[in-house]
């Protein structure tokens, strides 16, 4: 991550977004699928260390927030970690 903060490469910053999009898309979809267990299956079994890693990557890469990528991002994170202010249809309130 430390890569992420110290680049002003446009490239690696696109790539880190893309990459954690990913990410994120898939730990959603195993939220949906094994609940709170999901993190059982990773080696950090803290939900919150995990919440602070992809949460800090989106504010490292706010300069995106107009960005479809980016807001998609910002809303699997916010949905797959309980973040306040999302309906359980997934839209933001």
């Amino acid at each position: 991550m430390q890569r992420l903060f110290d680049s002003h490469d446009r490239d690696v910053q696109v790539l880190f977004l893309a990459d954690k999009l990913s990410n994120m898309r898939a730990f959603y979809r195993q939220k949906l699928q094994y609940g709170d267990g999901l993190w059982e299956l990773f080696n950090q079994h803290d939900p919150e260390q995990h919440h602070w890693y992809y949460r800090s990557i989106a504010s490292a890469l706010e300069a995106y927030a107009d960005t479809a990528a980016w807001r998609e991002f910002d809303r699997l994170i916010r949905e797959t970690f309980g973040e306040g202010g999302v309906t359980e249809s997934g839209g933001s309130i």
